[in-house]
């Protein structure tokens, strides 16, 4: 098909030629034809040219040249171009109209430039001889849902039946989707009860947002109510419905449920796809039914599914979570024999499941072997590193390793500070522990409840009681409630009156 096209637009420059030799002027139709055959082609930068060769020749532009040129302009990013050139047409006498300006405004908003397609869409409206058709509200719909300013969304839907026009099936499941994918679900049922009204009929896009946005609240009742109504309207669930359910259902941690949905896919003739697989996958293995999980994976190359990365992902970190790693790692080997790079998440999960069960130094050669693959570790690559040495009693290695996160461009955060803080207190380093506090916070790693507990422990252990109760009259200044493990420890070493003094807030029940 590209090399007949090529051929098509070779044999018309040929002609143009031609034409031009003969000392006959190419008319628009000419010049339309080839600057088509040149878009067409990704060719942007030459049909500008031969547009301006156009100019130059006093052949006028039409509606056609214009929308040709500014399509071209907008595919490759060019948009003060584009709008340069409809700003200009007038002086051609060729007025823009609702597709020249539903081309610009479509690019903006995919850019998440919404504020200008909002304005460009004013300057239309000013215009009385340009009415907006319901694809120019569509695309601005869409822009505001994705940007997240539903209010503005839900305005401009509200706004065209002033206008005259009538929202399609696309304006409600654009809105619709928008709202539940920002959970204003009682507002995204709102409009879906209204399409009836206004003649328009839910599809099964329609139906998916909204078993989704219901699904992932757990709000089942209404999701199964909105799924009996699909299939009793006729509209066979997708896929993507099923997929919906499964995913919902498994980050509930229902995975009963879950299977009988995926039992209902192949009753439905529908193919679960490799999402699908991934999701039962994820809910097996955080179930701990590992060997279901792994035969799940062996059976998506029988249905001529390709395992990705993350299908690998998901079983390697059940077995790592099950210090089954020997199982983990020959999964990483398999997973390179088929051609399958492991990435960040792969190496991290071996390297944190080797550190958890003490094989530090296997864990170690795994840090080398993925930098030699090009993979840099990152923060959380270093905090079970220092904790996987520090449990191992290598002390002198997890301070190694902390002190040379900043040279590898990483920045320690509350986690790291806590496992360094915690080892160089259980070691009786209590300056150097002190050292680490202060600069935790000097750098604007504020602690969490866990480290708090951690440094009020340390203190504690140190007989520093007054640093201790600086340090809860501090959590107390930030209105953070104490865990059981620090309610004990205060306890053991506060007088009933200190206690009292230190006024904490009690948590809900």
């Amino acid at each position: 098909m590209i090399l007949l096209l090529r051929k098509e637009i070779d044999l018309g420059f040929s002609l143009f030629g031609g034409i031009l030799k003969r000392g006959y002027d190419p008319d628009v139709i000419v010049f339309n034809s080839l600057i088509k055959g040149l878009c067409l082609e990704g060719k942007i930068q030459s049909a500008v040219k031969l547009f301006d060769k156009m100019i130059e020749r006093g052949v006028q532009p039409d509606i056609v040249t214009c929308g040709t040129i500014i399509t071209g302009l907008c595919r490759v990013g060019e948009l003060d171009n584009a709008l340069h050139l409809l700003r200009n047409m007038a002086k051609w006498n060729c007025k823009a109209n609702t597709v020249a300006y539903n081309v610009i405004m479509d690019a903006l908003c995919k850019r998440r430039l919404v504020d200008e397609a909002l304005n460009l869409f004013s300057e239309m409206v000013d215009d009385d001889k340009i009415v907006p058709d319901v694809i120019l509200f569509n695309t601005l719909i869409t822009g505001l849902c994705n940007s997240d300013r539903l209010t503005e969304a839900v305005r401009l839907f509200d706004s065209m039946s002033n206008q005259g026009v009538s929202a399609n099936s696309c304006t409600y499941n654009a809105l619709i989707h928008g709202l539940c994918s920002s959970d204003m679900l009682s507002e995204a049922v709102s409009v879906f009860n209204s399409m009836p009204s206004q003649g328009v009929s839910a599809d099964s896009f329609t139906y998916n947002s909204l078993i989704h946005g219901l699904g992932r609240r757990g709000l089942w009742k209404e999701t199964i109510r909105y799924y009996d109504e699909m299939v009793g309207t006729g509209i066979s669930p997708t896929v993507v419905t099923f997929n919906v359910l499964i995913d919902c259902l498994i980050k509930e941690g229902r995975m009963e449920d879950a299977s009988n949905i995926f039992d209902a896919m192949i009753k439905f003739n529908k193919e679960p796809d490799v999402y699908t697989y991934n999701s039962m996958i994820l809910g097996l293995c955080s179930s701990g039914k590992l060997e279901e999980a792994h035969r799940l994976f062996n059976s998506m190359t029988d249905k001529d599914l390709e395992q990705n990365v993350y299908s690998f992902n998901l079983l390697i970190n059940g077995y790592c979570k099950r210090s089954r790693l020997d199982e983990a790692i020959q999964l990483s080997k398999e997973m390179q024999k088929k051609g399958l790079k492991p990435n960040k998440i792969t190496y991290n999960t071996l390297i944190d499941g080797l550190c958890k069960a003490g094989e530090v130094r296997t864990a170690e050669s795994m840090l080398v072997e993925m930098q030699s693959h090009g993979v840099s570790p990152d923060i959380f690559t270093y905090n079970s590193l220092v904790n996987g040495f520090y449990r191992a009693g290598n002390i002198e290695k997890a301070r190694q390793l902390f002190y040379e996160i900043p040279n590898k461009g990483l920045v320690a955060d509350v986690v790291t500070y806590t496992t360094m803080i915690n080892c160089l207190f259980k070691e009786g380093m209590f300056i150097e522990a002190e050292k680490l506090i202060i600069e935790m916070k000097n750098k604007g790693c504020i602690p969490d409840a866990t480290a708090y507990d951690t440094i009020i422990k340390g203190y504690r252990e140190g007989n520093c009681v007054a640093r201790a109760l600086d340090l809860l009259k501090e959590m107390r200044g930030r209105k953070m409630l104490l865990n059981n493990s620090s309610k004990s420890l205060l306890i053991s070493f506060l007088s009933p009156e200190q206690l009292k003094n230190l006024d904490f807030p009690e948590r809900s029940s």
